[in-house]
């Protein structure tokens, strides 16, 4: 920190992804868990993937512990950019049906002539 009471920082070039970053690990949260709640059961649609406890998706990890997992600067730039770290377990794949049907799910297995999906309800899918 300088004299002035600033805090010199290296250039980030013109992205405004490393300014989001930037912001979200320095400022203080500003939320209340009750509107974190919110924005995770609703707009965020956080659990269309994720759960907590018995409620949500399984297409990506589940959550009721995330806390003691990972550190708290992890989980900001989880929340600020969500596809930034994806397990490879976790990768999402997208099927089109012969009947035009698109399906997204978790890759379980795959060959050089058929992949095997679980889909957004838990169910294995082969194509």
């Amino acid at each position: 920190m300088s004299r002035s009471g600033w805090i010199r920082l290296p250039a980030l070039g013109s992205s405004v992804e490393p300014f989001a970053l930037l912001l979200a690990l320095c400022l203080p949260a500003a939320g209340t868990a009750t509107s974190g709640r919110a924005i995770f059961e609703g707009k965020g649609a956080c659990l269309s993937c994720h759960a907590i406890g018995e409620r949500g998706g399984s297409l990506g990890p589940e959550l009721s512990n995330i806390g003691v997992i990972r550190s708290p600067e992890s989980l900001r730039l989880a929340l600020v950019n969500p596809d930034a770290e994806i397990a490879p377990e976790y990768f999402t794949v997208v099927a089109l049906t012969k009947g035009g049907q698109t399906l997204r799910g978790i890759a379980l297995n795959e060959d050089d002539l058929s992949i095997q999906i679980r889909d957004s309800d838990g169910n294995p899918r082969s194509f």
